[in-house]
């Protein structure tokens, strides 16, 4: 985990040495962005904010200045439209839950239908055959009692 959070700060170190270079600039109050202003990158749009610009808390800073890069910070203009690209993510993933469990049990499904359709297969002959036999039967007892109607 040192490892990890060293490597962050020293991506961050490396993020503000880049911006002294660059200078960036605070996108709320289009003033620069020294290396020595409490500033946060929008992990949207990579642009940066001094906290007092967003309201952000100097113990949250500090708490995502430390943390790794599984936590991501959004300015306030992209906050909103995060949350609803995270809801409609999290609406897709619940849908595709969903078909999955319907293509699963239509699978099975089919499956049945293929068992039930090679026994129909297997018993069509002997089916078929019993109907001929008891068809042939019947007319041949038709035929026996014609003639014996006419004797």
């Amino acid at each position: 985990m040192a490892a990890k959070n060293n490597c962050k700060k020293a991506r961050r170190e490396k993020q503000r040495q880049n911006m002294s270079d660059s200078e960036e600039i605070c996108e709320d109050c289009n003033k620069e962005v020294s290396p020595d202003d409490k500033a946060l990158v929008c992990s949207l749009r990579d642009n940066w904010f001094h906290i007092k610009c967003q309201r952000v808390s100097v113990a949250d800073y500090d708490f995502l200045i430390k943390s790794d890069d599984s936590i991501q910070w959004f300015c306030k203009s992209c906050k909103g439209a995060s949350q609803k690209v995270y809801k409609m993510l999290t609406l897709v993933h619940k849908r595709q839950d969903q078909l999955k469990s319907e293509i699963k049990n239509l699978s099975k499904n089919v499956q049945d239908c293929n068992g039930n359709i090679t026994d129909l297969k297997a018993n069509l002959h002997s089916v078929v055959s019993g109907t001929v036999k008891n068809i042939l039967d019947e007319r041949h007892e038709e035929s026996v009692r014609e003639q014996f109607d006419l004797l």
